[in-house]
């Protein structure tokens, strides 16, 4: 629904969390629907600004999973190889869920991570836009623009305005909860999605404080943003 969006993705590393070092992590990753089968589906991490690829997969099942070990929790990025978009999270020595979006894979939720403490919170308030996206989104497959321009444009409008509404949900929660580690990813994900200006980032970067202010994520953040 929105134009090719050139995604630049920073490797943050949260300050603050104790693991054990043998541990791992497992992505499980659900609710893949069969258009997206046979898809390659990348897990990545950012280095010096460059996508690096860590694990990938051909989608042949409505779940599938990565495992590995990470020394410390940092920023992970769900991708589609050629896809224009990125689901950012922030990766853990644990077993989390990723309920993944079909349709637009940054609009994916995470459950069972530690990290994310008001991510249920957090759902559930975005649950009802989540859902009105993801059925405009797949409205908008089916209709063609050359054939019912009218219906096209109004599919387009109704999930820019939804879109539009999810970001000020995002921005009134960083407002809301500036001291919360998780609230740097969805800083991040606006950032990273170029869905609100650098301007915009460096405010609600300013309104950061606590735990979440600083974590080197905040700072890759600050890094960016500069």
């Amino acid at each position: 629904m929105k134009n090719v969006i050139l995604l630049f993705l920073l490797s943050i590393c949260i300050s603050g969390c104790k693991e054990k070092e043998n541990d791992g992590y497992t992505i499980k990753i659900v609710n893949i629907k069969k258009e997206n089968f046979n898809k390659m589906l990348y897990l990545i991490k950012i280095e010096e600004r460059k996508k690096v690829i860590i694990d990938s997969v051909i989608i042949d099942s409505e779940t599938e999973m990565f495992e590995g070990v990470i020394k410390h929790p940092d920023l992970r990025h769900l991708k589609f190889k050629n896809g224009n978009r990125a689901y950012s999270f922030t990766l853990t020595n644990e077993s989390i869920q990723i309920i993944l979006d079909n349709y637009d894979i940054s609009q994916s939720a995470i459950t069972g991570s530690s990290v994310y403490s008001l991510s249920n919170i957090y759902n559930h308030e975005i649950k009802s836009i989540n859902e009105a996206l993801v059925s405009i989104n797949k409205k908008a497959t089916v209709l063609d623009e050359t054939i019912d321009k009218a219906e096209f444009n109004k599919a387009k409008l109704v999930a820019d305005s939804l879109l539009r509404e999810k970001i000020n949900t995002d921005i009134a929660f960083i407002k809301k909860h500036p001291s919360n580690v998780f609230v740097t990813t969805l800083l991040g994900n606006l950032i990273f999605n170029y869905e609100i200006s650098l301007e915009e980032g460096r405010n609600l970067y300013q309104l950061l404080q606590g735990d979440a202010k600083s974590s080197q994520a905040a700072i890759q953040i600050k890094t960016f943003l500069n």
